[in-house]
């Protein structure tokens, strides 16, 4: 379901799981499409990191600033 049309503001929590090896590992609980997301701890704004959704898929999502922001902005896609 895309959330370009919905009124309701797209709410997720997303709680760290994992901080070793340069990556912050994020669970995603209640995001339509992502249910883990893999944050470089140097990333820039415009750089791409890791998110996962589906049963077995990974895609490339652009770091806006935050990981709120970033997820949200996936969503749209």
């Amino acid at each position: 379901m895309s959330q370009k049309n919905s009124k309701e503001p797209l709410t997720f929590t997303a709680r760290l799981v994992n901080s070793h090896h340069g990556f912050q590992d994020f669970d995603i609980d209640g995001h339509p499409v992502v249910r883990r997301a893999c944050v470089p701890n140097s990333i820039k704004k415009g750089e791409h990191f890791n998110v996962y959704h589906g049963e077995s898929s990974k895609s490339g999502a652009v770091w806006t600033g935050t990981l709120g922001d970033s997820l949200r902005k996936f969503a749209l896609i």
